[in-house]
């Protein structure tokens, strides 16, 4: 997709998500004259908030400090191959997925793609995956689990123990075998 047309498509999602009652960071109508050659299309940064969710649509790096530092949050990068994703403030990913494409249509045809890619969006919000644990998250083959505050040494121990690593960039414990937990890493996950 060409970065023009990635920026109408954003821009269609960003409209649909203010009509539901989403704050929309960096939304603007454009303001392109051809009389006088200046061009400003209609564009979105790609941040939205509502209930303490943040959605992220491929924003650029010095974007996303900048919203970071505005939002009192951790926003990250959306993750290789997918074109938004939803977090919490905490910098905890619930969603993530693609579908951009087809909203970069002109008229109403990008508009109601837009409106079904913010239902999906919203379907993903209202019904957390089954089984998840707070903290603990599968992405692709990858396990992650993330405290809010450092654990125990004896769980970091029985991390290491069964072959799981420390992530700096996404402050959490990870496996690329996607396995499970330890069991005592389930039992206090919501404690710490």
């Amino acid at each position: 997709m060409h970065w023009i047309e990635k920026e109408r498509a954003k821009y269609n999602v960003g409209c649909e998500l203010s009509r539901r009652g989403w704050v929309v960071y960096g939304l603007d109508h454009g303001q392109s004259d051809p009389m006088t050659d200046y061009y400003n299309p209609p564009h979105w940064d790609g941040v939205a908030e509502k209930d303490g969710l943040i959605l992220c649509f491929d924003p650029m790096d010095y974007k996303i400090k900048m919203y970071s530092e505005k939002l009192n949050a951790k926003i990250l990068s959306t993750p290789k191959g997918k074109t938004w994703h939803l977090q919490t403030k905490d910098g905890y990913i619930i969603a993530a997925g693609t579908g951009l494409e087809p909203c970069s249509r002109y008229g109403e045809e990008g508009r109601k793609a837009a409106a079904r890619l913010v239902d999906r969006i919203m379907e993903k919000v209202q019904k957390p995956p089954a089984g998840r644990i707070p903290g603990f998250q599968r992405d692709r083959n990858w396990t992650w689990v993330k405290f809010r505050e450092k654990p125990p040494q004896e769980v970091i121990e029985a991390l290491k123990a069964a072959g799981w690593g420390w992530s700096r960039r996404r402050e959490a414990w990870y496996n690329p075998n996607g396995a499970e937990p330890p069991e005592c890493v389930k039992e206090i996950i919501d404690r710490y």
